[in-house]
């Protein structure tokens, strides 16, 4: 199988397909070397380099190390723009490795520990937000949703989701001023 990589080794397509037959085999850790050789490759490319650090994050999860999961995706991340469906789809993956365990208080604490360095982003207090509220925690979740709006006041989904929070807390005036505002 490496003969493919050594026959054109800056052909990102053939070391896709052997990392993804490494992967098939369970040979982790040449799956990993065959994307990190497309990251090396293909560095002024962020898309492709987020792609292949998706994969690497895939292959820690079916490891079972999540917690290099989770620092692969959120190095992927940090390469995409608000809005974007990869970064959408990352977010997701992180999510779902705490959702797993319903390690919600985890997922609170990672969000809180990324709000440190960077405290008015209205994207990540929102995921907070999110996940207070998955966690029970109506009113850290209302109250996260409203400083979020504060800093992007324009956001429709935010005003969408603290809406559902209020009206899931049972408090409909408040709901319906956020709706009117």
């Amino acid at each position: 199988w490496t003969k493919i990589s050594e026959l054109d080794p800056e052909n990102i397509f053939s070391r896709i397909e052997l990392a993804d037959l490494f992967r098939e085999q369970q040979l982790y850790e040449q799956a990993i070397a065959q994307h990190e050789a497309i990251i090396a490759l293909k560095t002024d490319d962020p898309y492709r380099v987020c792609l292949s650090r998706r994969e690497i994050g895939n292959i820690h999860e079916e490891k079972s190390d999540y917690e290099a999961a989770i620092q692969t995706y959120e190095a992927a991340l940090a390469l995409t723009a608000p809005g974007n469906w990869l970064r959408k789809d990352l977010q997701h993956r992180i999510i779902g490795i705490y959702a797993a365990d319903g390690d919600w208080e985890g997922l609170i604490t990672h969000y809180k520990e990324k709000l440190e360095n960077t405290p008015n982003d209205p994207e990540l207090i929102g995921l907070l937000a999110e996940a207070h509220i998955e966690n029970q925690q109506l009113d850290e979740g209302i109250d996260a949703y409203q400083k979020a709006l504060e800093l992007a006041p324009t956001d429709t989904m935010l005003r969408l989701n603290l809406i559902a929070a209020l009206r899931n807390a049972e408090k409909f005036q408040e709901a319906a001023a956020a709706y009117e505002s």
